[in-house]
């Protein structure tokens, strides 16, 4: 039994090291890049779609404390001229008003907090994209003319260039040149 987990174990261990050789780094890096660019951007749309909803329900605050302060009106109105039925109808109106109010006040917060944690969410993801996009630029070279496959990339600038066959034919020509002169 030992003999068999010991060579299960080493076959999914050369199975893993095959796998990590075909995997391209930079590949999967763009990928991963693309991902949190999509979550950011998801990010960004739900927050203002909340904010939206938040406005909606100030909005709507808004508009019953204005019909509430009308009410207030009709209530004195009717209080002064002792007709207590349309007073009663009045104050089931103002009442559910009032519960409507507290209910909005309710989701105006709940919002407000939502909108507080996803707002550290999005800046902690655009944080993690940053890094990313920091590590993607040292980790993956700039290539000279990525769109030809065949083009040699420059050397870097602390490097010298490499001496090639025509740099010593024309130096070759220009030394004998000097030398007929």
């Amino acid at each position: 039994m030992a003999l068999l987990t010991r060579l299960t174990r080493l076959v999914r261990a050369d199975l893993n090291a095959l796998l990590d050789r075909l995997e391209e780094p930079d590949i999967l890096l763009a990928q991963a890049l693309r991902d949190m660019e999509q979550a950011v951007a998801g990010d960004d749309r739900a927050l203002a779609a909340l904010r939206r909803d938040r406005e909606r329900i100030a909005a709507r605050r808004d508009a019953l404390a204005g019909r509430r302060a009308g009410l207030e009106d009709e209530l004195a109105l009717c209080l002064d001229a002792g007709q207590d039925d349309l007073a009663r109808s009045l104050l089931r109106r103002r009442l559910e008003g009032d519960q409507l109010d507290r209910l909005l006040l309710e989701r105006e917060q709940a919002a407000g907090a939502r909108i507080e944690a996803l707002e550290q969410q999005l800046a902690d993801r655009r944080g993690r994209l940053d890094a990313i996009r920091a590590e993607a630029e040292l980790a993956v070279p700039e290539t000279a003319g990525d769109d030809d496959p065949l083009a040699v990339p420059e050397p870097p600038a602390d490097r010298p260039r490499p001496v090639t066959d025509a740099d010593i034919e024309i130096a070759l020509l220009a030394a004998k040149r000097r030398r007929v002169s």
